[in-house]
């Protein structure tokens, strides 16, 4: 037997002595410290992966309002028709005139909760039902800007005559066109360009009212991102929840296996859908992330870190010095 051999041979003999002088733990006791382990483990990868999935529906709903719901999209379609000498004028009033049709109707107010059951826009959805009514719209719009601009006119040339300062006229506006909060985004753009201010309220009115049309892809996105809870992204309890609220139709079937075939077919178009959505939303959440990252608030938080940093330097610094004069003096 060589030398290893025997080296083992003594440890498993030494080991194998402790082993039977120690006092043996139950079976059962074992099994209870394993399984409260495995439950730890299991319980801390329940909240990573539910804090992860919570953080991608977030992001999903505000990438689906900002892009969908608040027409960022198609914003962003307009603003790159314009010269940079005007986009971000243009960009800026078109922002405000959607946010003031998004908004929730205050006269509409019910439900369990007493939230808005309809929209600004809705309101005014009847301008756009056919050409006719675009046309009346239109032509009430320009009137309205023609009669601003005379008063202007009119303020500043009586002010010239009489070396006095001008005085702003009053905004008459009418509201059954579209919202008074509206009415200076509105001028400006039309006045600067007055068709593609038309195509712009044309296509934002048929935008919102594809959004809010049941079994639209942003529709869906909002129910269920704020569904996490009911079907944490599983392709088939998706389907049974837009199939809840109207969105998704699988229709009768005669024979279960029917109706497991169209829940599938649905599962799979809906999944595929939902997936990319949110692959879009973590894209734009890494953007809107950097440009945060960049922005003045965090410019602004880094140089009073680099302030405090400093005095902080200054203030040891100063110590230090004040120490070693102290002792200094005690020497001499």
């Amino acid at each position: 037997m060589t030398a290893k051999k025997k080296k083992r041979a003594n440890r498993e003999k030494r080991s194998s002595k402790l082993t039977s002088d120690a006092p043996s733990i139950p079976n059962a006791l074992l099994e209870e410290v394993k399984r409260v382990k495995t439950a730890g483990r299991q319980g801390r990868r329940q909240r990573l992966r539910h804090s992860k999935r919570y953080n991608q529906a977030q992001n999903l709903s505000e990438y689906i309002e900002r892009t969908e719901e608040f027409a960022g999209n198609l914003i962003a379609r307009f603003a790159r028709t314009i010269g940079s000498a005007f986009r971000s004028a243009a960009v800026f009033d078109w922002q405000m005139i959607v946010d003031a049709l998004a908004m929730g109707d205050s006269e509409s107010k019910g439900g369990p909760y007493n939230w808005p059951q309809r929209q600004i826009w809705e309101k005014y959805a009847h301008h756009f039902q056919s050409s006719a009514k675009r046309r009346a719209l239109f032509a009430a719009i320009e009137s309205n800007a023609k009669r601003f601009h005379q008063d202007i006119i009119f303020c500043q040339a009586h002010a010239a005559l009489h070396g006095k300062p001008a005085d702003p006229p009053d905004l008459l506006w009418d509201d059954t066109l579209l919202p008074y909060e509206t009415a200076p985004h509105l001028l400006r753009q039309w006045t600067r360009d007055r068709t593609r201010t038309q195509t712009f309220l044309t296509r934002l009115f048929h935008h919102f009212a594809g959004f809010k049309t049941k079994g639209s892809t942003g529709r869906r996105g909002i129910i269920l991102a704020n569904t996490l809870a009911q079907h944490d992204w599983k392709p088939q309890l998706m389907v049974e929840e837009l199939e809840q609220t109207g969105d998704v139709r699988v229709g009768s079937h005669e024979y279960e296996a029917d109706r497991k075939l169209a829940l599938d077919g649905q599962a799979g178009t809906i999944g595929r859908s939902i997936r990319r959505m949110r692959g879009a939303a973590a894209e734009w959440a890494k953007k809107r992330d950097r440009r945060i990252a960049r922005g003045p608030i965090a410019k602004r938080n880094r140089r009073r870190r680099e302030a405090e940093g400093d005095l902080i330097e200054s203030h040891i610094t100063t110590c230090c010095n004040q120490r070693l004069e102290d002792a200094s003096l005690g020497v001499a």
